[in-house]
Order: C-alpha cells, then sequence, then structure tokens
C-alpha cells in the first residue's frame, strides 16, 4: 500500500482513500481499478478525464449497479459487482473517446 497509484492522484494508498469507497472495494479491487485506468489512460488523457473524473465514474457505476439489484448503500463489491464496473467504464471511456476524435476529425475538415 506504499506505492503512488494515479486513482490516487499519485499519492500512496492509505486507509484513508480506501475509506472514501465506504468499505465497499477492496484495495485489491482498487488495484484492479489502478491497471484499468493505466490501460485506458491514453483515451483518458485525451477526454480530459482526471483521476478524480475517473474515481466519481468509479463510485456512481458502482452505485448504480447497487440500485440495479436492490443492495444496501454498503455491500461490498463482489466479482460480479466488479465486472459490471469494469464493463461500464471501458464503454463509458471507449464511447466518450470516439465521440471526441470524431468531432475533432469533423472539425479539421
Amino acid at each position: 500500500m506504499n506505492e503512488p497509484i494515479k486513482i490516487n492522484n499519485g499519492k500512496p494508498m492509505s486507509n484513508a482513500f480506501v475509506n472514501s469507497f465506504y468499505k465497499v472495494f477492496s484495495v485489491d479491487q482498487l488495484y484492479m481499478f489502478e491497471d484499468l485506468f493505466n490501460e485506458l489512460e491514453p483515451k483518458l488523457k485525451a477526454i480530459n478525464m482526471s483521476p478524480d473524473d475517473y474515481v466519481t465514474h468509479l463510485r456512481d457505476s458502482y452505485k448504480r449497479y447497487q440500485e440495479y439489484k436492490g443492495l444496501d448503500p454498503f455491500y461490498p463489491m463482489d466479482k460480479k459487482g466488479f465486472k459490471y464496473v469494469e464493463q461500464y467504464l471501458r464503454k463509458a471511456i471507449e464511447s466518450t473517446y470516439r465521440e471526441i476524435i470524431s468531432s475533432r476529425v469533423d472539425s479539421s475538415k
């Protein structure tokens, strides 16, 4: 937990950061979302999404999942929840990226 991570604005993972997720995400899950952030970073930069924005989308997408499944707001993320959030983030970021790239190409004509 001493290694800096981008989704925490380059600071090491801390109890305060983990607690900001209301303890519904495990440290391992946060590291997996960090890996996803690193994978998508070029697209995130292109769409001007900051680590804070990414974390907000991460929380919001899990909240939607909890509401859809009728789960308690403090229900820990399981494998299905993780898969849902990961897929949602990928699709949303990819869609926004394609839209922005397309509009840049169109405006340059």
